[in-house]
């Protein structure tokens, strides 16, 4: 499981994304901080640094 999450998110509280990476029963999962990012924006503020991750995880897990 992948978690990305923009710090700057005030839809969904950043903390969240501890919580929900903490409550992730697999042995796959990674998380990743967007600094500056809104709600659903976190490709649209790093899209290099987003894909990239998403890719890398894609490779290694599937």
């Amino acid at each position: 499981m992948l978690f990305i999450h923009g710090d700057q998110d005030t839809f969904v509280p950043y903390d969240m994304l501890d919580q929900n990476y903490d409550a992730c029963a697999s042995k796959v999962k990674q998380k990743l901080t967007i600094h500056g990012a809104t709600h659903a924006k976190s490709a649209q503020v790093d899209p290099e640094l987003y894909w990239n991750t998403v890719d890398d995880f894609l490779d290694r897990n599937f």
